[in-house]
């Protein structure tokens, strides 16, 4: 089965065909698993862009000790315009933290599907690298929510919560299928 149609049951929540993904090679999960979090990471630093890049320059430099003119110029307190090259540190944080939330990830659906494994196997045998693949795919539709909440610079209060629940009962979901198939 392609990329896509993994995304787009993953997407619906289509548990029956999620579980069966759980016995491909863990090395296209993976893969699934990193291009996903950073294409959707790089949508959204793209959509925050304008509004987090200004605040971003205006924090640097101030704590540069520069100041900025009614053109929004870099000025010294002598009153000297200066170039500013903040925008490629600001960039580098971009990209950090697109990896951090890429590391975050793996860390979280490893912990997941480790709870899972332990908790369903007195029900039945379930690999801990099925349960890992089955719940890396329960990423899906919470990540494309929390971007279009990002995107809409909604506020949305305990919104990781909801965020790592909505992965936690979609893999519990899974799990539970997966055992009773295998009954």
């Amino acid at each position: 089965m392609g990329y896509l149609d993994q995304f787009v049951a993953s997407v619906s929540f289509d548990i029956k065909k999620v579980i069966q993904f759980r016995k491909q090679n863990a090395w296209k999960t993976i893969l699934y698993l990193l291009v996903f979090v950073i294409v959707t990471g790089g949508i959204s630093a793209f959509l925050r862009w304008e509004d987090s890049y200004a605040a971003f320059i205006h924090e640097a430099v101030h704590e540069a000790g520069l100041f900025l003119d009614n053109n929004n110029m870099v000025v010294t307190a002598e009153g000297r315009y200066v170039l500013h090259s903040f925008g490629g540190a600001y960039v580098f944080i971009q990209y950090l933290t697109i990896f951090l939330d890429l590391i975050l990830h793996f860390i979280l659906i490893s912990a997941i599907a480790y709870a899972g494994h332990k908790g369903y196997q007195t029900m039945g045998e379930v690999a801990y690298r099925e349960v890992w693949n089955v719940t890396a795919y329960g990423i899906s539709a919470p990540i494309l929510v929390r971007l279009v909440v990002q995107g809409m610079s909604w506020e949305f209060p305990m919104m990781t919560f909801a965020y790592w629940g909505a992965i936690m009962i979609f893999s519990m979901m899974c799990l539970k299928q997966i055992v009773a198939v295998e009954k």
